[in-house]
């Protein structure tokens, strides 16, 4: 029975902490969304670009170093390969 009640306040204890993360990543995006508008008010979509950066930048460094078929950076000796990609994106995009 001790068992399950751990593992009961294991399970609430993660669902407040991913919410919690949860919370602060929306409130980041939107942030960032805002952001984008006052650098470019005319942009429809800034909260949809801001999402889509975060999610670009984890799914690159991933395959930066596990999947490097999959992205230029073996073709760059350069650190910051993932944020001057996004950050050519971004401007690319809004200007």
């Amino acid at each position: 029975m001790f068992k399950k009640r751990v593992w009961a306040f294991v399970f609430l204890f993660g669902l407040m902490l991913d919410n919690t993360l949860l919370v602060a990543q929306k409130q980041a995006i939107t942030n960032e969304g805002n952001v984008i508008s006052l650098y470019n008010s005319h942009y429809k979509y800034p909260r949809t670009l801001s999402s889509t950066l975060v999610e670009t930048s984890h799914l690159q460094q991933y395959f930066g170093s596990h999947l490097p078929n999959l992205n230029d950076k073996n073709k760059s000796a350069d650190e910051e390969f993932v944020a001057h990609f996004l950050d050519n994106l971004l401007f690319k995009v809004l200007d």
